[in-house]
């Protein structure tokens, strides 16, 4: 029973932490917080096909917007 409460609570908190992911990039892009922004990506992402940036992971993000 402790197994099935703590899968479930698992569950809840990562629907949480994506619901506030959506919330958290809304107010970044609404504030033109560029930094806050980069910092929601994932370390692997990769904006270098855009040809703005040669970066990887947030810091190319953050030049991706910053141009």
């Amino acid at each position: 029973m402790d197994e099935d409460i703590l899968q479930r609570l698992n569950r809840v908190e990562a629907q949480l932490a994506i619901q506030q992911l959506a919330t958290r990039y809304a107010r970044a892009v609404d504030a033109r917080d560029i930094e806050g922004l980069s910092a929601l990506y994932s370390p692997t992402c990769d904006y270098t096909r855009f040809g703005l940036t040669d970066k990887l992971g947030p810091a190319g993000v953050y030049e991706m917007f910053d141009s």
